[in-house]
């Protein structure tokens, strides 16, 4: 009778193939990170969306005053920034007045992404325009990106300077009236949005911090949705 010997893997087989398997998946990850760093402010701003939706919706539905409270705790920025579905109470006055609606849970943007209170007065003048879109030459392809770099430096500014969450962006509200339109006086109005938000994704610590991704959200100022232009 003859003994069949079956051939297994030697350890120096089992060493590469585990050695590639594992550069391919570092490679996915660099990928993976890449696209939701590109992805994280998009992401930011349908959350944020959905629940400005929500809050316009309940001041009408219900006949209150309704805000959504953005705020950041300086001492997580993983966290990001923090929104609160609130109705002010009727019956009563002052700070207590305003109530979490029941039923609503707060959201957090995460990854180090903030919501900031209105949009920079001033950004970098992007360059101008190819004369050939067909023939984009290496100055212009360099000119946009130094015009991201500066872009990006404006911004850290604007959202995180000295490498901590600017004061204006650690508390503020979109606040609803009772027939659904976007006030800016009621209460505290210099800490409520007048023309929309931009939303930053931050990577490092103070004093280091810096703005890598972002998104501006501009907004109706009576209704509360994104403004989009064509």
């Amino acid at each position: 009778m003859t003994v069949r010997s079956s051939k297994g893997f030697t350890l120096a087989e089992m060493l590469a193939v585990i050695g590639i398997m594992l550069v391919l998946v570092v490679a996915t990850f660099g990928v993976f990170g890449l696209f939701a760093q590109r992805m994280g402010p998009g992401s930011a701003m349908a959350t944020i969306q959905a629940m400005l939706n929500g809050a316009r919706d309940y001041a009408a539905t219900n006949g209150v005053l309704t805000r959504v409270q953005f705020s950041a705790d300086a001492s997580k920025p993983e966290d990001g920034t923090t929104m609160t579905l609130q109705y002010k109470d009727p019956a009563a006055s002052g700070a207590t007045a305003w109530k979490a609606v029941r039923g609503r849970t707060a959201v957090s943007l995460k990854d180090r992404m903030f919501a900031c209170r209105d949009m920079p007065t001033s950004l970098p003048t992007p360059p101008a325009a190819a004369s050939n879109p067909r023939q984009v030459q290496e100055a212009d392809v360099n000119a946009w990106k130094n015009h991201e770099k500066k872009m990006l430096e404006a911004l850290t500014n604007f959202a995180y300077p000295g490498g901590q969450l600017g004061s204006n962006h650690t508390e503020f509200y979109a606040i609803f009236d009772p027939a659904g339109y976007l006030r800016i006086t009621q209460d505290e109005a210099s800490k409520c949005i007048l023309y929309g938000l931009t939303v930053v994704q931050v990577v490092g610590y103070q004093p280091t911090a810096r703005v890598v991704a972002y998104a501006f959200y501009p907004i109706n100022s009576n209704t509360g949705t994104r403004v989009v232009f064509d």
